[in-house]
């Protein structure tokens, strides 16, 4: 860019790069639901922030004697393989054995990530209501 004036132009600035896109929003906690012997966690896209959603990551929330931690099992639940239809099935006894440890009647929790070439979303809150074991 140069400015110009009645004397004349003036000397054109340096060149800037700017890059008008960024990770995708927050996305919303997601929904659980019990189907059958299993979990159903289901998400919503996020505003992609002007980049394609690349995929998920999907964390379930253990019993950890340390208190609650949040991981992700791929084997489980791939968001990145789900992200064309954004749910998958957990198996409710896959939930209650190691690593995840949950009891009887405990909610199951889980939280998601959204990525595109730009980066990782935060990661969404934790469901508050839904399926229970």
């Amino acid at each position: 860019m140069r400015a110009y004036n009645k004397y004349g132009e003036g000397l054109f600035t340096s060149a800037v790069s700017v890059n008008t896109s960024q990770p995708p929003d927050q996305p919303a906690a997601p929904t659980l639901e019990v189907v059958g012997a299993h979990v159903k966690i289901s998400w919503a896209r996020p505003f992609r922030n002007h980049r394609e959603v690349l995929g998920y990551q999907i964390l379930i929330a253990t019993n950890a004697i340390s208190g609650t931690e949040f991981i992700e099992r791929k084997a489980l639940c791939d968001g990145d393989a789900q992200a064309a239809v954004m749910y998958c099935l957990v198996g409710m006894h896959d939930l209650r054995t190691a690593p995840f440890g949950l009891a009887y009647d405990t909610l199951v929790r889980a939280k998601v990530l959204a990525r595109n070439e730009r980066g990782w979303s935060a990661e969404s809150a934790a469901n508050t209501v839904g399926a229970r074991i």
